[in-house]
């Protein structure tokens, strides 16, 4: 147990080192960084910009004062809902490094607490403790070394928020508290495309309670986009992701680098066919996906196949997403919980043999290592072996907890 902290803290340590370095580093336009975009959206926000908020031309007037050595192409829009704008715009107020700085450790903390969420939400039994060596808190080394969570703290990224915002919800439904994991799961319309398989999701299932949370979340959340920022600001932000989603990289939003089937598809067949039809290969992928697994999702009271719903709708939602980047894949993290404590359930097993031992020990490690190393960054062929094997497994490992359930209930 000391050994897995020693070994967090020294790596968190090292990182946090790095977080000043970078701050260095780039102290003159954090080109390679999202900072820009995000003080951009802050330094509006303190300006009290409104109608003109999501126009391209004012985000770069802005930008280029902020920083002096940046050239028009390169502009680094603010896309996030205005809300978010709102949360950042204390930046504003520090000078650019140290703003970068203090985003960079509040990220840090926003990893502490999810750590200790982690820690809570995986089962380890004592069975198995024995067979491997190994206790809860050695998912803390999992965490250190999980790649997509650290690019998002460098990267001023905040999909580490996003991630702590889904693993609190999925920690309160287990603790029996829907409506509340509903609203805490509504902050994800701050990363609008992410709340779409998760509302379908639940629709699916009936956990109506949970939808009743969600949207008393995203009304607050609208509303207060509104007094931000008005409703030509609003209509202004629609125009502006409709533009990014038809032409984005014309805005500096790279498809190629998403790893989803929609940046796989525009990886290939790009130079031979229009975005439009690749969008249209897009949606009707994402449509098959949705219907192959939805027959999954139906509702149940079996804890452990609940647990193996949410990892296959998290999966999907990554998959199919219409704007995901790298770093958005640190939600996977619960995916990991999950399948990790799947992996204990069955080693638990009193009647388990050592080749399905071994079996299941190749798919989690294969799994794991795939989601936290950056396999899916730089060799894009990975992304559809990883999602596709990903989808198979899960589908597999509900089949056989839906028959266990079956005959259990035949036997009653």
């Amino acid at each position: 147990m000391k050994q897995a902290i020693g070994v967090f803290l020294l790596i968190v340590l090292i990182y946090s080192y790095s977080i000043f370095q970078f701050s260095t580093i780039l102290s003159k336009t954090f080109s390679f960084s999202d900072y820009r975009a995000q003080y951009t959206g802050a330094a509006m926000i303190q300006n009290g910009i409104r109608s003109n908020f999501y126009s391209l031309d004012t985000q770069y007037v802005v930008q280029k004062k902020l920083f002096l050595s940046m050239q028009r192409k390169y502009l680094l829009p603010f896309l996030s809902p205005p809300p978010v704008a709102l949360i950042l715009s204390p930046l504003a107020l520090l000078p650019v490094r140290q703003g970068y700085v203090v985003l960079g450790f509040t990220l840090l903390s926003v990893l502490f607490v999810i750590s200790f969420i982690a820690y809570r939400l995986i089962y380890i039994p004592k069975k198995v403790q024995k067979l491997l060596h190994i206790e809860p808190i050695d998912l803390l080394i999992v965490i250190a070394v999980m790649m997509p969570l650290w690019l998002s703290i460098f990267n001023s990224q905040l999909s580490i928020i996003w991630t702590l915002i889904l693993l609190t919800s999925f920690l309160l439904v287990k603790k029996n508290k829907p409506i509340l994991s509903g609203f805490i799961l509504a902050f994800i319309v701050l990363k609008p495309h992410l709340l779409i398989v998760p509302l379908i999701f639940f629709i699916i299932k009936k956990e109506w309670r949970i939808i009743i949370g969600m949207f008393l979340g995203c009304g607050i959340l609208i509303l207060l986009s509104f007094y931000l920022i008005g409703w030509r600001g609003m209509v202004g932000y629609f125009q502006l992701l409709t533009q990014i989603s038809i032409n984005g990289a014309s805005n500096n939003i790279d498809l190629f680098a998403q790893p989803t089937l929609r940046g796989f598809l525009h990886f290939l067949f790009d130079k031979t066919l229009s975005s439009r039809t690749i969008d249209m290969f897009w949606i009707v992928g994402a449509g098959v996906v949705f219907f192959t697994t939805s027959r999954y999702w139906k509702k149940t009271n079996n804890s452990h196949l609940y647990d193996l719903q949410w990892a296959l709708m998290l999966v999907v939602s990554c998959f199919t997403s219409a704007h995901m980047h790298y770093h958005d894949l640190s939600i996977l993290l619960i995916f990991i919980i999950i399948i990790l404590n799947h992996w204990f359930l069955v080693l638990n097993k009193k009647d388990i043999v050592h080749r399905e031992i071994f079996r299941h020990s190749k798919v989690i490690a294969l799994l794991v290592v795939l989601v936290c190393s950056e396999s899916l960054l730089y060799v894009k062929y990975f992304i559809p072996v990883f999602y596709f094997f990903t989808l198979y497994y899960l589908h597999r490992q509900i089949k056989i907890q839906l028959s266990m359930n079956k005959n259990q209930s035949l036997k009653e």
